[in-house]
């Protein structure tokens, strides 16, 4: 089905057919395009891409450089050293890696990995054209919506939908704040910015009808995702539905930690 038809059915449109999903990929990986999209199409799934546009034609995401340096050096990044550089502001992320990493005495610049670079601007071109692809927008460099104030969030949103348009044709209103973490006073910046859907990272199931993020604007709708890690087996996938599909429904509501 398309994004379309599942949004239609969403507002109060044709019902969707028992067991429907949609599928999206977050931070836009190339993988997406080499390895999940051939199996999507050959599934006649669609998907919903949401990119982190300024990692674009870079060798590195900043999370998978800081993991792949130190692994070179036989270290693992500790759970407080993410959880520190994300709360850093956007300009000063990548210099924080570059501290950690010479710290460490690992390089800076690990050799890129074919499966873990991000898109490159000439394949985000032709994958937006592809059939069941949707394009989302996932913020400029991931930076976290909730560090943000209402100025530097519309200039992040401002830059990313005219380069997502400019760039590879999309106009998108599809939007995964990175990490799930975002303000509920911030809906009204979404809005102005030409994105009414806001994918999160609260676990649950999709209902019908349009709602308001805490009392606030009925443009913006809110959805539940699911997460699927690359090790979650398929029995834990399962236990993860079951567990969300019995949960009573809460309203759409911005992320509790932000």
């Amino acid at each position: 089905m398309s994004l379309d038809e599942v949004f239609a059915a969403y507002n109060g449109g044709a019902p969707l057919p028992p067991r429907a999903a949609l599928v999206t990929f977050d931070d836009g990986y190339a993988n997406n395009a080499a390895v999940a999209y051939p199996v999507l199409q050959r599934l006649r799934v669609p998907a919903l891409f949401f990119l982190a546009i300024g990692y674009l034609d870079e060798p590195w995401f900043w999370w998978d450089r800081l993991r792949e340096g130190l692994r070179l050096v036989g270290k693992t990044p500790r759970r407080e050293d993410y959880a520190a550089i994300k709360a850093l502001p956007p300009r000063a992320v990548e210099a924080a890696v570059d501290a950690h990493l010479h710290q460490a005495g690992a390089p800076l610049q690990p050799e890129a990995l074919p499966w873990m670079r991000p898109l490159t601007w000439e394949e985000a071109q032709g994958f937006a054209r592809a059939e069941g692809v949707f394009i989302g927008n996932h913020g400029d460099r991931h930076e976290i919506f909730a560090r943000l104030n209402d100025t530097e969030l519309a200039l992040v949103l401002s830059r990313t939908q005219r380069l997502l348009a400019l760039r590879l044709g999309v106009e998108t209103p599809w939007l995964a704040p990175p990490n799930g973490e975002w303000r509920s006073e911030q809906a009204d910046v979404f809005v102005r910015s030409g994105l009414r859907y806001v994918f999160g990272t609260q676990p649950g199931w999709v209902r019908r009808g349009p709602r308001g993020v805490d009392g606030r604007s009925a443009s913006l709708v809110v959805l539940p995702r699911l997460g699927v890690g690359a090790e979650d087996t398929p029995w834990q996938l399962l236990r993860r539905l079951l567990k969300t599909y019995w949960r009573p429904e809460s309203p759409a509501r911005a992320p509790a930690n932000s």
